[in-house]
């Protein structure tokens, strides 16, 4: 939509929107206010943000009659002439007694009185320049601080007034009466006040008039959508929808005792504006909508009302709602990249799969795979539809290491992208042992090398002997060839280069039943906060394995640590040490050996290599050994 356009489509709305009824406001003044200090704001007629009121001094004993009184806009002549028939006395109060804006219009007026108490004539005036044979209401103000009432009669149609300031505000039949009254032939309303019986006063502050008596009676709102949402989902919008103020509906700021009926709605509803009508009985309204696309509309109430308002019977009206419009959304998606998850693999399973979902409202037409940062490996896509939205690769490298692999979609408008991660190990034993979703061992897997082989063979030939020492207790248990594990270093727990308890000041020196001789010596009652130091001679720098045996009962924790740096104090807990490995021992079912595992790194030399037990039970190492991978 051009400029052009836009600019008198919101001219038309601002025309359709404005439309309302005709208000004249006038305030009677006393001689020296006249049209200077007059009142302005709103009266009992809401007329929100016209707040123009014709103020006027009404003559000391002669008629005056008003042309063309001007609307509340303070812009529009309404053509509507307004006098007083028969010349009397008027009268006005201190203004004072009522500082505000409401009390200001009250405290002053027209008043007819006979200072010597004799009861004081009846005052007549009249409307004309009203259209003829039109419905009009009015708002007659008749109060003063002496609580004298008013007696007004228009057309026949009457209403009284007790005179009453109220507290300061507007008060139906306290201060002012409301008449809806049609206008004769003529155009003219004529209309009479007078005292009420027994008073000799009768006030005359001031009139509203208005063309459409049921202003704001049955009138549409809560519209649904919201008027002005930028945000409608048009999938999701079936209907319109809104309520109308009802008699005496809870929560209806409108008391209309004479509404007989609602008696259906008119809906215009259009993208150029309201300009399609549809009669409804109900408070919604059946559509279609389209994306990205503004929609105006307006609902118009049709009443029946009875005989006491106007001359006749079973008067109806339509009642015009204001204009609203909302605005749907784009019924596009951007493309979104989901399951691009990371992959764990091993080179013997190369190449390793990745795969992906995407999803989009329009056809994918590119989709690339990418290896980041120059890394040695490749990726093709597998799947053969070009538009397929299940995505499939195959990552192939001859390198383990980790892959960072760039997924790449568009639709032609948006491209949005996703990154993978591909593990790829040296071994299926490594994949195994980080899959995110944890691994357990094979129960003959001693070990835990994925393999099944001599280091378990001679485990299990252990936990054998010693199960057999305690079931047939006639029988010898020999000790064991433990150099089938092939070990390429071998050390005997017993043959500790230094033995150490931060317990005890004196050290730690292993006791009679600290070396036991059963299936070989080993330490016993290595207890928490112990240390035992070896002298270990490395043959060769590389990658080992560190077994180590041991007879425990409860969880242990067993540390081998390189002593870096040797404390020239002699405390050895101020020793500088480099941590090689921690190998966390599992409670078993009851006190028995095991041989447990841990990858190492060592280098060629001749070092000090400490254990230490950091858990809160006793444990017994019978030796520990190195094998090369």
């Amino acid at each position: 939509m051009n400029k052009i356009m836009m600019i008198l489509l919101v001219c038309m709305m601002a025309f359709l929107g404005s439309a309302s009824a005709l208000v004249v406001n006038v305030d009677f003044g006393a001689y020296n206010e006249r049209e200077v200090n007059g009142y302005t704001g709103q009266g009992a007629l809401s007329d929100p943000g016209n707040d123009f009121w014709t103020n006027k001094w009404w003559g000391w004993d002669q008629g005056n009659v008003s042309t063309n009184l001007i609307a509340s806009d303070g812009v529009t002549p309404s053509g509507i002439n307004f006098g007083f028939n028969v010349p009397t006395k008027s009268f006005s109060a201190s203004v004072t007694a009522f500082p505000s804006i409401i009390g200001k219009m009250l405290a002053d007026g027209r008043s007819i009185h006979d200072g010597s108490g004799t009861p004081p004539l009846v005052e007549s005036f009249t409307f004309s320049g009203l259209t003829p044979d039109t419905r009009y209401r009015l708002y007659l103000y008749g109060g003063n601080f002496n609580s004298k009432g008013t007696l007004f009669t228009l057309n026949g149609v009457t209403g009284q007034t007790t005179g009453s300031m109220g507290t300061d505000d507007y008060v139906l039949g306290g201060n002012y009466v409301i008449l809806d009254v049609r206008s004769d032939v003529n155009g003219e309303i004529n209309g009479t006040f007078e005292p009420l019986s027994g008073q000799t006063q009768a006030p005359f502050n001031g009139f509203q008039i208005t063309d459409d008596p049921f202003t704001g009676r049955g009138a549409s709102h809560t519209p649904v959508p919201e008027d002005g949402d930028d945000q409608v989902d048009h999938t999701a919008v079936t209907s319109l929808s809104w309520y109308s103020w009802l008699q005496n509906a809870v929560g209806d700021p409108y008391t209309e005792p004479n509404l007989v009926s609602l008696d259906g709605y008119d809906v215009w509803f259009g993208t150029a504006g309201p300009d399609t009508q549809t009669f409804t009985m109900s408070q919604s309204l059946p559509v279609t909508l389209a994306p990205e696309t503004t929609y105006y509309w307006r609902v118009d109430t049709h009443l029946t009302w009875d005989s006491n308002d106007f001359t006749g019977a079973g008067l109806t009206s339509i009642v015009e709602g204001p204009v609203w419009q909302f605005t749907t959304m784009t019924d596009y998606v951007a493309p979104e990249i989901f399951n691009f998850d990371n992959v764990i693999t091993a080179l013997p399973l190369v190449p390793g799969g990745l795969s992906a979902t995407v999803t989009s409202s329009d056809p994918i037409i590119s989709v690339t795979f990418e290896v980041l940062d120059g890394a040695p490996a490749t990726v093709t896509r597998t799947d053969s539809d070009p538009v397929n939205k299940a995505l499939t690769a195959e990552l192939t490298t001859s390198t383990a290491g980790t892959y960072y692999v760039k997924l790449t979609v568009s639709d032609g408008t948006t491209p949005v992208e996703a990154i993978a991660a591909v593990h790829v190990y040296e071994t299926t034993c490594e994949a195994k042992k980080n899959a995110p979703s944890g691994w357990t061992g094979n129960y003959y897997d001693t070990d835990d090398d994925c393999l099944v082989g001599v280091v378990d063979l001679a485990d299990m030939a252990d936990e054998w002997l010693v199960t057999t020492e305690a079931a047939v207790q006639t029988t010898e248990v020999g000790d064991v060839d433990y150099l089938a594990l092939g070990l390429d270093i071998k050390v005997e727990a017993e043959n500790a280069y230094a033995k150490t308890d931060p317990n005890y000041a004196a050290g730690w020196t292993p006791t009679v039943s600290d070396i036991q001789a059963s299936a070989g010596q080993y330490v016993g009652a290595f207890g928490t906060g112990a240390l035992l130091t070896y002298e270990v001679t490395v043959p060769v720098t590389g990658n080992y394995t560190v077994y180590v045996r041991l007879y425990h009962e409860w969880n242990r924790q067993l540390s081998f640590d390189l002593v870096t740096s040797v404390s020239l104090d002699g405390d050895p807990l101020n020793d500088t040490l480099t941590n090689l490995a921690v190998i966390n021992i599992i409670q078993g079912p009851g006190a028995d050996w095991h041989i447990y595992s841990a990858p190492v790194t060592l280098s060629a030399g001749t070092h000090l290599i400490r254990l230490s037990n950091s858990a809160m039970y006793d444990i017994s190492p019978d030796f520990f050994g190195f094998k090369q991978l």
